[in-house]
């Protein structure tokens, strides 16, 4: 699954817009796909088990709640949905098109029709190790294969404690200098593929979340960098605040609970803890949606060194 979005409002109106991957649909209980706080509203974007989609939208303390019809579509269930919300007027757009969206039991869903779309096989595909450890490994290395089988695990986990944990991991590896060591006999340029940033959208927005991790993306949409340029990396941006790889790694081991629970060391772990307050993507608060997608990019990223380790015939 991936996600992201932009947002901008005048008093009590706002446009958010975000894309989404998800594995199965319809999913099989609800869920709030997106969550995101504009100003003094606050939205959910829910799918519903009978393939309907729900929004509900909170102001002043005061709920509404709206339905979508069923949304039908074979293959890959792969949207780009928009909400263009005035009180008491959503508006809600799949992939360009409106489906049509009124209050909870005021009349029967219809069926709306998605073209088909298919699964690529980056999509199906989920990288998994052997942690046995060579007899020539050294110490650093037999950390680092052990280390990038656990993140394999959590990037195909949406358990929040199992994704929370990673960032301990994360922290080891790449701030840490883990990656460095177990690199010392190889010398392997070691780059990660990303979505390429690209240039900002073309409207002002409040808040702007980035993908990082590929997925099915076709090859043009996508870059390497090396470690500090993705550590660098922005998942996160507003008017005053900018969040990167390094800050959702270092909040969540230093503060949440990867590592230590306590309070955050600055003003960027502590804003990163104020965002999982107010933002949700699929089911997770945001910090641990963007941790599965570090480790998605990590762990495709380390195949070439844990390769060299487990083919090298003898120490380097």
């Amino acid at each position: 699954m991936s996600g992201s979005i932009e947002a901008s409002h005048i008093p009590d109106d706002f446009f958010a817009c975000f894309g989404m991957s998800l594995d199965t649909w319809p999913i099989p209980q609800a869920a709030v796909l997106v969550g995101e706080s504009i100003n003094n509203s606050q939205f959910l974007f829910i799918g519903l088990p009978d393939g309907s989609l729900g929004l509900r939208v909170i102001r002043g303390g005061v709920h509404e709640d709206y339905e979508t019809d069923i949304i039908f579509q074979e293959g890959a269930f792969k949207i780009v949905a928009s909400i263009n919300y005035a009180p008491s007027m959503p508006n809600i757009r799949i992939n360009g098109m409106e489906i049509e969206c009124a209050p909870v039991g005021t009349r029967e869903k219809g069926l709306f029709r998605l073209s088909s779309q298919s699964i690529s096989a980056a999509q199906k595909e989920h990288i998994t190790f052997c942690i046995d450890i060579p007899q020539h490994a050294n110490d650093a290395e037999a950390l680092f294969i052990r280390t990038i089988g656990d993140l394999s695990i959590a990037a195909a986990s949406h358990d929040w404690y199992v994704l929370l944990k990673s960032s301990a991991a994360l922290r080891l590896l790449l701030i840490d200098g883990l990656l460095h060591k177990a690199n010392e006999r190889y010398r392997l340029k070691l780059e990660f593929r990303i979505v390429d940033p690209g240039d900002p959208p073309p409207i002002d927005c409040d808040k702007l979340w980035n993908n990082i991790a590929p997925l099915d993306l076709p090859e043009e949409l996508l870059t390497n960098v090396n470690l500090a340029q993705f550590l660098k990396l922005r998942v996160f941006e507003s008017k005053n605040v900018v969040v990167t790889v390094k800050d959702i790694i270092r909040a969540t081991a230093n503060a949440d609970g990867g590592v230590h629970f306590g309070d955050p060391a600055g003003i960027a772990e502590e804003f990163v803890l104020k965002l999982d307050k107010e933002s949700i993507r699929f089911g997770q608060v945001a910090s641990r949606h963007v941790l599965r997608d570090i480790c998605k990019v990590v762990v495709a990223s380390s195949i070439p060194l844990v390769r060299h380790i487990r083919e090298s015939l003898s120490a380097v």
